[in-house]
């Protein structure tokens, strides 16, 4: 959107200036806006850089294991300070990187009959902090 923008304004911006008679103006214009589109280019194309480093980042998570009672307590007062009590799950496994854990639940259903569904939950829980929900994800 933004390099359609820019497109758009170049095109006014050297029309206008070429009707008013200022072809040097104009060119100089439409080189600013060429310039202009460069860099939302190379912003665009460095934000994307930072996001595929992030997601390999992610990759890096530990092997997944057994859930300890130090991981459910984790768990229990990310849960809380949501103002949640974590409902009905059954503990499946849990990957870290660092301060942040990768749970893999499975939640049960609350209605008769309703099934269970798997569910990733990840934590950050720096030291000496509080533990806090980052994101759910259904498997």
């Amino acid at each position: 959107m933004k390099k359609s923008f820019c497109f758009i304004l170049m095109i006014c911006l050297a029309g206008c200036l070429m009707l008013a008679g200022c072809g040097q103006q104009a060119e100089a214009a439409a080189t600013t806006a060429a310039a202009a589109e460069t860099t939302v280019a190379e912003t665009t194309a460095k934000t994307t850089t930072a996001i595929a480093e992030e997601t390999a980042g992610a990759a890096s998570y530990s092997a997944e294991r057994q859930v300890t009672d130090a991981d459910r307590e984790i768990f229990y007062e990310a849960m809380r300070n949501e103002g949640r009590n974590g409902g009905n799950i059954e503990f499946v496994s849990v990957a870290t990187k660092g301060t942040t854990y990768r749970f893999t639940i499975t939640r049960m259903g609350m209605m008769p009959g309703a099934g269970a569904s798997t569910v990733y939950v990840t934590i950050s829980k720096p030291a000496g902090g509080d533990a806090r929900l980052i994101s759910e994800e259904n498997a």
